[in-house]
């Protein structure tokens, strides 16, 4: 079937482009550096979600056990209401909240290398 098994493509030049990231790339690099940049992207993007997942986690729950009524109710609203809603659903309401408050690329703040 002539079909190639193992590691040694990964010497090989990938040929295709990675629009920006920590470990240096271009179009001309092997498919491990790719795959390095597309680890270190995703780290990137993963780490500070775990983070930011992780404190609200921890601040609903500890409101869920706290001895205020008002604070109880309303953390165990709030995680009722994300356990309760499917998560595609959900998936599509962020989608186009972030689509119709966040501003245009074009309208984008440039703050040098940053843009917001």
């Amino acid at each position: 079937r002539h079909i190639a098994s193992g590691f040694g493509f990964l010497g090989d030049t990938a040929g295709f482009s990675i629009s920006e990231g920590l470990v240096p790339y271009t179009s001309r690099s092997s498919y491990a550096v790719a795959f390095a940049a597309g680890i270190a992207n995703t780290l990137r993007a993963a780490l500070p979600a775990i983070v930011f997942a992780t404190l609200i986690g921890l601040v609903l729950g500890i409101g869920q056990i706290s001895r205020h009524p008002l604070v109880r109710l309303i953390t165990r609203g709030i995680v009722d209401l994300i356990r309760n809603i499917p998560l595609l659903v959900q998936l599509l309401v962020w989608y186009v909240a972030m689509l119709e408050l966040l501003p245009r690329a074009a309208d984008a703040l440039n703050l040098g290398n940053i843009l917001l």
